[in-house]
């Protein structure tokens, strides 16, 4: 990913574009950061072509969600067409904690239907 970022076909998210920070990986788990604008889109799909060329591994589109903000509801749909990856809904829970855009509050821990 860090090479088609140098390249300057991948767009960072701009509240990472600083730091450099494409993904996050969490045990078999992966969050991915990208301005979200198409060519990102289909440089993020080369990654991921890539990443299945190398380790033989693909991406499972069925247990994957895209989440985004600001982008047009045309923009949005050719994305999932591009990466075949249906939008998630947040708030979501992960690893027993909400993922939210907001700070955590005592209530974030606590049980709860999401």
């Amino acid at each position: 990913m860090l090479k088609q970022v140098e390249g300057g076909f991948l767009s960072l998210h701009l509240i990472w574009k600083d730091h450099l920070i494409t993904h996050l990986s969490f045990a078999d788990d992966l969050i991915v950061f990208t301005k979200g604008n198409i060519e990102s889109v289909y440089a993020l799909k080369k990654v991921f072509k890539d990443f299945r060329s190398c380790l033989g591994l693909e991406v499972n589109r069925d247990k994957s969600d895209l989440f985004s903000a600001a982008i047009s509801k045309e923009d949005l749909s050719y994305i999932n067409l591009i990466l075949n990856i249906d939008n998630g809904i947040l708030p979501i829970r992960y690893l027993g904690l909400p993922l939210l855009a907001t700070r955590l509050q005592v209530t974030s821990y606590q049980s709860s239907d999401y």
